[in-house]
């Protein structure tokens, strides 16, 4: 029965599956370290606007015009 089945399967449709398949995870891995690098420039943007932030606060007064 195992004969049969091995017989029947077409060695090309299994190489295309295979390729196929490996793309789509390359594709995942790329796209996962892609969005890794752009929240950590984020997180670091922000890190920066709020020492912006904190820093203008002592510098504002009520009925100061900057």
């Amino acid at each position: 029965m195992e004969s049969e089945l091995l017989a029947g399967l077409n060695l090309g449709a299994v190489a295309v599956a295979l390729a196929v398949l490996g793309a789509v995870v390359w594709a995942l891995i790329l796209f996962l370290r892609e969005n890794r690098k752009d929240l950590e420039i984020l997180e670091e943007e922000l890190e920066s606007e709020r020492a912006d932030d904190d820093e203008g606060v002592d510098d504002y007064k009520p009925g100061n015009r900057l």
